[in-house]
């Protein structure tokens, strides 16, 4: 016997009730995404970076804040480091 067009439809729509149902319990299942660690001073690595920064800051004799430029401009972060406005030396 074939099925009208009604019948048809319907049987879609219980299809799409059960793929929605579906879709609502894979999205809960999905794994949390794992959080970033927090850095600090005491992170692995963190203390023998800040060495090496003071390092090549001194054997270079500029001050850190340029070597940190440095870095950010050849990794290619899209860090965005401005210098300060200078304050003025006027007394009023």
């Amino acid at each position: 016997m074939a099925k009208t067009i009604d019948q048809k439809i319907a049987e879609m729509k219980e299809k799409m009730k059960e793929l929605r149902l579906q879709k609502k319990l894979a999205a809960k299942a999905k794994v949390e995404k794992i959080q970033k660690p927090e850095l600090g001073k005491d992170s692995p690595g963190i203390a023998e970076i800040l060495n090496q920064i003071d390092t090549a800051a001194t054997a270079n004799k500029v001050k850190v804040a340029e070597i940190i430029k440095l870095v950010s401009r050849l990794k290619r972060t899209g860090l965005k480091i401005q210098d300060r406005a200078r304050r003025s030396t006027k007394a009023a």
